[in-house]
């Protein structure tokens, strides 16, 4: 994942994520914020339970922009047999990508790198964030997701779903994460698990 500058300003939060305004008018005053702030700094994006900047669940591909200053310059296209998947690109790295489960439209978003984020009560929450983050927002809730047998704890909080990057796991945690029985609990994380997925749904 690529390195991008954390910015914490509540101004620049405001523009960014939580204007009213949509399409060029609300980038314009994204890009003048950051700018007025920070010469070197790049509009925060941030996904909710329905979109990343134009990309919006139920939308077709052709009502969707080709390139979004700063957030991606290109989208590629691939299919597997459950999906056909888009990937946002900024500079040659997948900011986001979106799938298809056969309608034509897009169905749900995820990330993959560190440009796009969250809205959250602490600050921006992205992709590599200490998982603790997620376990403190007020009123996430664990849920179990299952398929063909088996399945998975996620964590959900204002429509995103989010879970632990599989790399550092202890195997106890392990051994929760993917047992229905009961969902992890703070006490089964060390404090070193980091964010590895977020999303407006699951891709399966």
């Amino acid at each position: 994942m690529k390195k991008t500058l954390l910015l914490s300003l509540p101004l620049l939060l405001l523009a960014a994520c939580g204007g009213s305004k949509t399409g060029a008018d609300a980038d314009s005053d994204s890009i003048a914020a950051a700018n007025s702030i920070d010469s070197a700094a790049a509009p925060v994006w941030c996904i909710s339970a329905d979109s990343v900047g134009p990309v919006r669940i139920g939308s077709r591909l052709d009502s969707i922009p080709l390139y979004e200053t700063g957030l991606y310059d290109d989208i590629a296209r691939s299919e597997n047999p459950d999906a056909v998947q888009y990937d946002f690109v900024l500079d040659g790295n997948v900011s986001f990508y979106a799938l298809d489960f056969g309608e034509g439209r897009i169905d749900m978003i995820a990330l993959a790198d560190t440009v796009v984020g969250v809205d959250a009560p602490k600050g921006l929450l992205r992709l590599g964030a200490p998982f603790s983050r997620v376990l403190e927002l007020p009123g996430v809730k664990a849920e179990w997701s299952g398929y063909e047998g088996d399945g998975a704890w996620y964590w959900r909080w204002q429509g995103l779903w989010f879970s632990p990057a599989h790399e550092g796991l202890s195997p106890v945690l392990v051994q929760r994460l993917y047992n229905s029985t009961q969902a992890p609990t703070g006490a089964d994380f060390s404090g070193t698990e980091t964010v590895g997925y977020i999303g407006t749904g699951l891709p399966f």
